[in-house]
């Protein structure tokens, strides 16, 4: 059971080269050879040095609680560990291509990544409900049933595709969607072309409800929406929304969002590094993922009512999701879990094992 269980209350290129190397190519050639096994030599020391942990973020590090969670947790890793282990947090696409770290952590080739269970749910759905679940508990809740239930279930899931990884962070309150045009009828669900940052479980809802789904960095969605390719975009947390002016693209804000209550941020690393890793340093990580959710969660619960005070204030309208629309997103949640657990076991013992809310039916 990891530590935080007993303390929570709550991103080729073709190279012309110049004439006078096309005129000397055994020069040339030994000159790229050399180049070559220096650039290996480098990223091997970089990516396999025993004191040296780099990690590949999902998220640009700016973003408020889906990347600068990753910069809390790695600092508070390096101040208790000194020169024991030195952590380095890197923005999408300087380790890997935007969205393709996972492979590269699996072999070896990156030491760790952050990330987020709902971005695997296209190896295991069963990570849709890890990373928390549509219609779920909670933010705080989620985190004890995940630290303590259902935590040897996400240990062995990950253990499956070759990982380890510790829960280390979460967000607790982000909108529905923002939309062009307001939501009044339950056929207005599909004349959505919304954009969302993580392709969870929520997108499976969303497209079983009628929407056209688009995931991508909270930037290009709102470049996107500015130019009329989506008329919706659901980005995450409040405090991003306040960061991207989000009303600029999209003025009606519904709120909060039923489909993530809860949005369960982690740690992974590649099976063999970590177990690499020594005991002390695998426990300073635990221990200052634990502090970094529980910061988050503390944050979050006096930072959201402020939150949605400013975007009020900002929007056209911010309000609950409709009551004529309400029960579509419940409804086409069910008929996802029906078709998933159908066709996935590890996600069918996942879901049994979820202890939702007692108002689900209502």
């Amino acid at each position: 059971m990891l530590i935080f269980s007993i303390r929570y209350g709550h991103a080729a290129y073709k190279s012309n080269f110049p004439l006078q190397l096309r005129t000397k190519p055994a020069r040339f050639k030994l000159q790229f050879v050399a180049g070559l096994l220096a650039l290996m030599t480098l990223t091997t020391t970089v990516c396999a040095a025993p004191n040296r942990l780099t990690i590949a973020s999902a998220f640009a590090t700016r973003l408020p609680e889906l990347g600068s969670q990753g910069v809390e947790a790695t600092r508070r890793i390096n101040k208790k560990l000194g020169r024991q282990l030195n952590v380095t947090l890197y923005d999408p696409g300087k380790l890997a291509p935007p969205g393709r770290y996972m492979d590269p952590v699996i072999v070896g080739a990156i030491d760790a990544a952050w990330s987020t269970p709902n971005l695997l749910i296209n190896r295991n759905s069963a990570f849709g409900i890890f990373g928390g679940p549509p219609f779920g508990l909670p933010a705080a809740d989620h985190m004890r049933w995940l630290a303590g239930p259902a935590s040897t279930a996400y240990t062995a899931a990950y253990e499956a595709i070759g990982l380890a990884a510790i829960p280390c962070g979460v967000i607790a309150g982000q909108a529905f969607a923002w939309t062009q045009e307001p939501l009044r009828a339950p056929g207005d669900l599909k004349t959505l072309r919304i954009g969302i940052v993580s392709p969870g479980l929520s997108a499976h809802v969303l497209r079983t409800a009628g929407a056209q789904v688009r995931a991508s960095s909270p930037a290009a969605l709102h470049v996107m929406a500015l130019s009329g390719a989506l008329n919706a975009v659901s980005l995450g947390p409040y405090r991003v929304d306040l960061r991207m002016r989000t009303h600029q693209v999209a003025g009606n804000a519904y709120a909060p969002n039923p489909l993530a209550p809860a949005y369960v941020l982690d740690l992974i690393f590649g099976l063999k590094r970590w177990r690499a890793l020594s005991d002390t340093a695998r426990a300073t990580i635990r221990t200052s993922c634990d502090e970094t959710i529980q910061a988050a969660l503390t944050r979050q619960s006096t930072a959201e009512p402020t939150s949605l005070k400013h975007l009020a204030e900002d929007a056209n309208s911010l309000e609950l999701i409709p009551a004529p629309i309400a029960s579509h997103p419940l409804a086409a949640w069910r008929s996802t879990a029906e078709k998933l657990t159908a066709a996935n076991p590890g996600f069918a013992a996942a879901i049994a094992d979820y202890p939702w809310p007692k108002d689900l039916e209502r």
